[in-house]
């Protein structure tokens, strides 16, 4: 459980595990108890974050969710926080595209990779201000496509077979599917030379 690492590792003194479900908060309390760390964790029953007082310093992490559950998270009301560390397990495209129209400034991106899948980490602050991403910007996140994280290139085939799967329905997506590949060839011929 992450805030149970968190703690360990040093990088928090306190943390709220919370969960709109009765069920997973009772073993994540287990999990706290067993750590020895009941009085570093505390556990809320909570609909996203309607029931946490926020605190400038806090940082905020949503993780396991959809982009769009996510949306309506941060959506319910501005958070200003830290930071929100942002795991979405699918529709990250359009989470991207909601945090910049809704004043979330994207300030880091990274990869965890698995054998069959990518999931992508954002870490986001609200400024309340609005700004514009490209399209490829929107699919492939605008700190990944700088930074270029280990992954990256088997992060960018996931994508380019999922955008040629979605853009049957979506012909504006072959103008991405396009610079996906040259971004993709280009990266391997960088790392041939």
């Amino acid at each position: 459980m992450l805030p149970i690492e968190l703690i360990r590792l040093q990088r928090c003194q306190q943390a709220i595990a919370a969960d709109i479900r009765p069920g997973p908060l009772a073993a994540a309390q287990r999990n706290i108890t067993a750590a020895g760390l009941a009085g570093k964790i505390e556990t809320c029953l909570s609909n996203g974050l309607t029931n946490i007082d926020l605190h400038y310093d806090d940082a905020v992490v949503i993780a396991g969710l959809g982009g769009y559950e996510m949306m309506d998270i941060l959506g319910s009301q501005p958070r200003k926080c830290q930071a929100i560390i942002l795991q979405p397990m699918k529709s990250t495209p359009e989470l991207r595209y909601w945090l910049s129209r809704n004043g979330y400034l994207i300030t880091d991106e990274d990869l965890a990779i698995e054998v069959h899948r990518s999931y992508t980490v954002i870490r986001c602050q609200y400024d309340g201000e609005p700004y514009e991403m490209n399209p490829l910007q929107v699919q492939i996140g605008p700190v990944l496509s700088e930074k270029k994280p280990d992954g990256f290139v088997s992060y960018i085939e996931r994508q380019i077979h999922r955008i040629e799967k979605q853009k049957r329905g979506e012909p504006r997506l072959s103008t991405v599917l396009d610079q996906l590949i040259t971004m993709r060839n280009q990266i391997r011929r960088d790392v041939d030379d």
